[in-house]
């Protein structure tokens, strides 16, 4: 019998096959894939004599928590903390070489550095004891999982002002 219908559904919501997802003889193809594209996916297929085969995969796509580009608040003198953390834990999937590293552009220069391999994390945040004005600015963080890359951007803001006496 042939192919009849093919019906997708993401976390239990139909899926429309048109701009991010094409469906192809019952193969979906997320085009460009992102982390909400996580999840439970189902496929049913309906064949001419009525007969129906389905199946689910639980998909995880990796990246990163929080907002795309994030800003962190610094006042000058004090400590910054800048985030870098994956959805999920890489060793989960059983991939077990995982690095990160760190770089800043300031002042024509580019500042970097390596956080070492790390299987039992998925943070790898670079901590700045005492930032100033001259710390501001860009600064990505590229997590090396497996073979692939990911990198995210995010900005430091350093607060200065000037003391009042009361």
């Amino acid at each position: 019998a042939s192919l009849v219908e093919t019906c997708w559904f993401h976390n239990g919501h139909p899926v429309l096959t048109s701009g991010a997802f094409c469906s192809s003889h019952g193969a979906l193809y997320i085009l460009r894939p992102t982390v909400s594209d996580s999840g439970s996916w189902h496929c049913q297929l309906r064949y001419a004599d009525n007969e129906i085969v389905s199946a689910t995969h639980n998909l995880q796509i990796l990246g990163f928590d929080g907002p795309t580009n994030p800003v962190v608040y610094a006042a000058a003198g004090s400590a910054a903390d800048l985030p870098c953390t994956l959805n999920y834990l890489p060793s989960a999937s059983g991939i077990r070489v995982v690095k990160a590293q760190w770089s800043h552009f300031a002042g024509g220069h580019l500042q970097n550095w390596s956080i070492l391999q790390n299987q039992s994390s998925r943070n790898f945040p670079l901590h700045l004891p005492v930032v100033g004005p001259g710390d501001a600015g860009r600064y990505c963080c590229a997590v090396t999982v497996g073979n692939k890359m990911l990198s995210r951007d995010m900005t430091l803001a350093v607060i200065t002002g000037e003391k009042k006496d009361r």
